[in-house]
Formats: structure tokens, C-alpha cells, sequence
């Protein structure tokens, strides 16, 4: 789903309580043109921005680029029920519902041993958020990746964050 000017949105899985956060959001004077559970996840991320994710019910794994921020968002559903992998690519992410689909990227080889597949392909744990900001223009090669993991307990993580950080810069 795109929102032109706003953000673009690839999206698997559902989102149990889109009613209620639909009807919150008419409150803040957001219109709907369908009736399903994307657009809500949409017009959520434009209105509340990260505290969307507390807010969702469900199962669920989305990219949200971002067009305000400029930045790509990768996120899990608490319980990791839709799968979510990626790997650092020509300068940004690559990103797919399953491991394979990452073979179809230029430069993601699926044959290396399993120590270096796993500094390279990731999957991103349930409960968890992948932001990536990038410098430059969409479609440009992104300098300056930036990496960072939230949870509802932020500071467990932070040394993840940190070699995450320093694999993708």
C-alpha cells in the first residue's frame, strides 16, 4: 500500500484490533478508503509513528519506508508468527519472508559456510523493530546505514544495537 508523499508499506499477516485503532483514528481526522487492517497499519505508522507498535494486536511482519524520515522500518509481531529475514545489500536491506527469496538479491550468496551466513543474513527477532535511515535519495546507494533495535526492554538489547551498528556502517 502507498501513501503518496507519506510511505509505502509491504505488509503479512493481520492486525486483530484494525477496528478499534481504525475508529481512533477517525478520531484524529484520518479517512479510510478500505476496509482492511493495511491501511490502518498505514495511517497508524503517519499518526503515531513508533508508539503504533505497542498499540498493535495480532500476527504480524511489514517494511514501512517512511518518506517523512526517510527511512525504511522492518518489524516483528511480539511472538515472531510471520517470519522477517534481511541482509545488509548494496548499501541498504534486503528483506524477505523467507530466506531464500534472498537469493534473488545480487550479491546475497545463500552457499556461504554458516558462520559467515549468519553475519550476514539476519532474521529479525519477534517483539522486535529494525530502523534503518538512509542518506541519499530511495534508489540511490545508501551511505551511512544506521541500524537500530527496539524492545519493550531497550536496554537488554543495547549491546546488540551496537554490533549491528558497527556490521552495517
Amino acid at each position: 500500500m502507498v501513501a503518496p508523499g507519506a510511505g509505502a508499506l509491504v505488509f503479512n499477516g493481520e492486525i486483530y484490533n484494525y477496528v478499534e485503532l481504525r475508529r481512533e483514528l477517525a478520531s484524529h481526522g484520518a479517512t479510510s478508503r478500505s476496509s482492511g487492517d493495511t491501511e490502518v497499519l498505514l495511517n497508524g505508522w503517519l499518526q503515531w509513528g513508533f508508539d503504533l507498535l505497542p498499540r498493535l494486536n495480532g500476527m504480524w511482519a511489514f517494511a514501512l519506508y517512511d518518506e517523512r524520515r526517510r527511512g525504511l522500518l522492518l518489524c516483528r509481531d511480539r511472538f515472531g508468527e510471520k517470519p522477517l529475514f534481511w541482509a545488509p545489500w548494496r548499501g541498504g536491506v534486503a528483506f524477505a519472508s523467507e530466506i531464500k527469496q534472498l537469493a534473488g538479491f545480487p550479491g546475497v550468496d545463500l552457499r556461504l559456510d554458516a558462520e559467515r551466513a549468519a553475519a550476514l543474513i539476519q532474521v529479525l527477532e519477534a517483539a522486535h523493530v529494525l530502523d534503518v535511515e538512509l542518506a541519499g535519495l530511495l534508489g540511490a546507494a545508501a551511505r551511512g546505514l544506521r541500524a537500530a533495535v527496539s524492545s519493550a526492554s531497550e536496554a537488554v538489547y543495547r549491546a546488540r544495537i551496537e554490533a549491528l551498528d558497527a556490521r552495517l556502517v
